[in-house]
C-alpha cells in the first residue's frame, strides 16, 4: 500500500473530521483530514493544518498529501483512496507533539552573558546563564533593583541635656520595607544582641521596650535584609550641653541664670533673636565646638569685633561665652553665630 507523505515524512492515520473546529492555538500546526461534505471552504478528502497567517490570525490552510517519497501536488482522491489508520497514525502522532512542544515552551538563552554594563537591575559582574528564561532576563533589564529600607523611632527625646536621665521604659519601634526582593528578617538591636526580630516577606513593625534608664549616649539600631543587602539604621540618645542666649544688665557673668536655655545638637550657623533695652547680649555654647568665626545682624554687619570672648566653667562644663561690649537696645533682632 502506499505511503502519504507530507514535507517528505509519513503522516498516515491523521485524525479525521466531518466537520473542523474554528482554527485557534491548540490546533496550531495539526493536520486533519477533512471527511465531511464538500463546500465552499474545505473538500471532503482534503488535508488541512492550522497555521498563523501574516495577519497573525489562525486559519485552516489546505496541504498537499502524496503517495511516494517527496511532498508534491498530486490527486487527492487517489491519496485519499488508500489512507489506513494502521500506516499513518505514528507520524501524525509525532507531527503534533512536535507542535504541541514548540508552542508550549518559553524561550531561554542558548549561552552565558557576562554584562560589562550596568542597565536596570543587572550589574558589572552578574552573570545571566544559559538556560535562563528570558522572562527572568527581561525582569531583571526593566525592573531596577531597590535595597529594603527600616526605620526607627522612640517614645522618647533622643536629644537631652548632659547629666539629665532618659527613664525607662524606652520603647523603641522598628519598621521594614520591602522596595524589590522578599524580606528574610528584620531587627532591632542594642549592644550587638538582637532584642526584637520579625521575617515577613513584605516587611512590618516591631516594637522593644527597654527597661533600664538612660544617661549616656546610647545607639539602638534596626537592621532589614532581603538576602542580597542588609541595610542599617540607628537612632542615638544624646547627652548634650545646651545653648545658652539672652541679655544681661552686666557684662561679667558667673552664671546663666535669667539666661534661655536650648538643647539642641550643634550648628555651625545658629541664629538668634534678641530683645533687650540698654543690656549686654550674651551668647554661650559647649567649648569643645570651637571658636566662633563670625556674628551677623539680620542686615548681614560682621559684629564679631563688638563681641568679647571669655571661656567659663559651669557644673563641670566649658564654655565659651560672647558677650557685647556695648549695651544694645533692640527688639527680636536677629543675628547669625557661625563657628
Amino acid at each position: 500500500m502506499a505511503k502519504l507523505i507530507y514535507n517528505g515524512k509519513v503522516v498516515g492515520g491523521s485524525i479525521q473530521l466531518s466537520a473542523l473546529p474554528s482554527p485557534a492555538i491548540e490546533y496550531i500546526e495539526k493536520i486533519y483530514q477533512y471527511v465531511g461534505q464538500t463546500n465552499s471552504t474545505f473538500t471532503n478528502g482534503y488535508f488541512y493544518k492550522c497555521e498563523l497567517n501574516e495577519n497573525n490570525e489562525y486559519e485552516w490552510k489546505e496541504v498537499s498529501v502524496s503517495k511516494g517519497g517527496e511532498a508534491s501536488d498530486i490527486d487527492y482522491n487517489n491519496a485519499v483512496s488508500e489512507l489506513t489508520a494502521s500506516n499513518v497514525q505514528e507520524a501524525i502522532d509525532e507531527i503534533n507533539t512536535k507542535a504541541e512542544a514548540a508552542v508550549s515552551s518559553k524561550p531561554i538563552l542558548t549561552e552565558d552573558i557576562e554584562p560589562n554594563i550596568e542597565v536596570g537591575g543587572i550589574n558589572i559582574g552578574d552573570t545571566l546563564t544559559e538556560g535562563q528564561e528570558i522572562t527572568d532576563v527581561l525582569k531583571k533589564l526593566l525592573v531596577k533593583y531597590f535595597k529594603p529600607v527600616i526605620t526607627l523611632i522612640a517614645d522618647k527625646t533622643l536629644i537631652n541635656k548632659k547629666g539629665s536621665v532618659v527613664n525607662s521604659p524606652i520603647t523603641i519601634v522598628a519598621t521594614a520595607e520591602k522596595k524589590s526582593d522578599d524580606i528574610t528578617s528584620y531587627s532591632i538591636n542594642y549592644n550587638g544582641n538582637i532584642m526584637s526580630t520579625g521575617n515577613n516577606a513584605e516587611g512590618g513593625e516591631i516594637t522593644y521596650i527597654h527597661q533600664t534608664n538612660i544617661s549616656t549616649d546610647t545607639i539602638f539600631t534596626g537592621s532589614v535584609t532581603d538576602g542580597k543587602n542588609t541595610v542599617n539604621e540607628t537612632i542615638k540618645f544624646e547627652f548634650i550641653n545646651p545653648y545658652y542666649y539672652g541679655s544681661v544688665n552686666d557684662n561679667e557673668i558667673s552664671d546663666f541664670a535669667g539666661l534661655t536655655e536650648e538643647v539642641v545638637k550643634k550648628n555651625i550657623n545658629k541664629k538668634v533673636n534678641y530683645t533687650a533695652s540698654a543690656e549686654y547680649l550674651v551668647f554661650a555654647y559647649d567649648a569643645t565646638y570651637g571658636d566662633l568665626t563670625s556674628i551677623k545682624d539680620k542686615n548681614n554687619f560682621e559684629n564679631l569685633p563688638a563681641f568679647t570672648k571669655t571661656v567659663m566653667e559651669v557644673s563641670g562644663e566649658n564654655y565659651n561665652v560672647y558677650i557685647s561690649f556695648d549695651k544694645i537696645t533692640c527688639n527680636n533682632f536677629e543675628y547669625t553665630f557661625k563657628i
